[in-house]
């Protein structure tokens, strides 16, 4: 299988690339890079001020061939929160279910592929 490079044709939304962070951290704690500023119990920062709050779950379910390399399937489930704080009013949290998937190679322990899907909950209310 041959490969080649290509640009990306839209900026990543960042609730969805702290999300991938997030579940190659859930499936090996060390993959995480250096870990965001911000980044704690309370949750992720988001560079445009919004505060990301994840509950994840990763489970091997089984080994398959991945283009060529022997690979370790992994099922994402969970729940994120999005929290918008305001001067004028309380803060807005919108609840998502997250479900997803990861697959890891398992000589080079690099992520293959990583893709999560997110189902609104609609706003919560605290």
């Amino acid at each position: 299988m041959h490969m080649t490079w290509r640009p990306a044709t839209h900026e990543p939304d960042l609730v969805d690339d702290a999300i991938a962070r997030a579940i190659r951290a859930t499936i090996m704690p060390h993959a995480a890079l250096a870990g965001a500023a911000g980044d704690s119990h309370d949750g992720i920062s988001l560079a445009d001020g919004r505060r990301l709050r994840l509950s994840l779950r990763g489970e091997a379910v089984r080994q398959e061939q991945h283009a060529g390399r022997a690979a370790v399937v992994y099922e994402i489930e969970g729940h994120a929160v999005v929290e918008r704080s305001s001067a004028a009013g309380p803060t807005e949290r919108v609840g998502y279910e997250v479900r997803g998937a990861a697959v890891l190679d398992l000589k080079t322990q690099a992520f293959l592929v990583v893709e999560h899907r997110l189902t609104p909950l609609g706003n919560l209310t605290r």
